[in-house]
């Protein structure tokens, strides 16, 4: 547990740092929030009537170097908003709304309710998923394929295994837990973990699950060894798009030898 969820997840998972992209991706929400955040950070820094003034902007500035140092995905800069807050009370502290009548009060917290409405809308992951049908999401279409091609073939427990990418909600929705130690590879390099891909390949390798779902850029690579024991079956394109971070994959659902010709 040590070496693969603290030592992996610190010293593996960072690999490919693109510094210049991971500094863009702080300003993923929009330049407004990133001023506002920093107003709440030097806020906290220059503090006089805190004792303990430099705890949490130390917290800040270790979060960043961190987050430029790793992957920089858009959405774990989400850690950081909340110095917006501190901001935010400060620069309304200095308005004129600071002893507002009723009304401007109300017409304040009215126009913040939409705006916060709208951004949540706006930055939500699954905004763009609401006109969507079951049929555009990859994991219910196999997962409903799967219980098909086990009652054909009379498989009671059906196994699944995700080859050499994230799991996507796969084992979830077919409701299969896997069977394997390493079921799932999450962007660690072979070099910096060899034991995990090689029970990737032995899972392949003694076909140790009924079914195995993949990228299709990892199966185009490594077709003659994924089809030793598996069949082509489907592949499926999935898209999303979000302000963190766009979406654009196509799976591959590969069905043990000899289950589609039963």
């Amino acid at each position: 547990m040590f070496h693969t969820y603290l030592y992996l997840n610190i010293f593996a998972y960072n690999s490919n740092v693109k510094i210049l992209s991971n500094i863009g991706n702080y300003f993923a929400y929009g330049p407004i929030v990133v001023a506002i955040t920093l107003v709440g950070f030097l806020i906290l820094l220059f503090n006089k009537k805190s004792k303990t003034k430099w705890i949490i902007p130390s917290i800040y500035l270790a979060s960043l170097v961190l987050l430029f140092l790793q992957k920089g995905f858009k959405y774990y800069y989400i850690s950081l908003i909340p110095f917006m807050v501190v901001g935010l009370a400060y620069l309304l502290s200095k308005s004129k709304l600071k002893n507002p009548t009723n009304i401007a009060r109300n017409i304040s917290i009215s126009i913040i309710l939409v705006v916060t409405v709208f951004c949540s809308c706006f930055m939500s992951y699954t905004t763009s998923d609401i006109f969507k049908k079951e049929s555009d999401y990859p994991q219910l279409v196999v997962a409903k394929q799967i219980k098909t091609l086990a009652e054909d073939n009379n498989i009671k427990s059906p196994t699944l295994f995700c080859y050499k990418m994230w799991d996507y909600g796969f084992y979830t929705t077919t409701n299969i837990l896997p069977v394997t130690k390493f079921y799932v590879n999450n962007v660690i390099s072979e070099e910096s973990f060899p034991e995990m891909y090689q029970s990737f390949h032995d899972t392949i390798e003694n076909a140790k699950t009924d079914f195995v779902i993949t990228l299709k850029d990892v199966y185009l690579k490594e077709v003659d060894f994924l089809t030793k024991n598996y069949s082509y079956y489907q592949e499926y394109a999935y898209e999303q798009n979000n302000p963190y971070k766009d979406v654009k994959l196509n799976f591959v659902l590969l069905v043990k030898s000899g289950y589609l010709n039963s």
